[in-house]
């Protein structure tokens, strides 16, 4: 295992915009897959390497209809 790994244990978010299934992916960047459903519409997105890529410290959700929030992490 490369680096500072656990197996079973990922560096990864994934945020789910839509109930659909997706239909196609593109990586837009490195660490940065978008997730499509077949009529175009964004589904998903993921991003490896999530805590060194952005501050998960705290997340703001601004005028989003929330219905549920899954969070999961290591446990210590």
């Amino acid at each position: 295992m490369a680096g500072n790994e656990k197996k079973g244990v990922t560096d990864s978010l994934h945020i789910h915009l839509l109930e659909r299934e997706s239909a196609d992916s593109v990586k837009v960047a490195h660490g940065l897959v978008l997730d499509f459903d077949t009529g175009g519409n964004l589904v998903s997105l993921d991003i490896d390497q999530a805590s060194k890529r952005i501050d998960l410290s705290g997340l703001e959700a601004d005028g989003l209809p929330v219905g549920r929030i899954m969070v999961t992490g290591p446990r210590l």
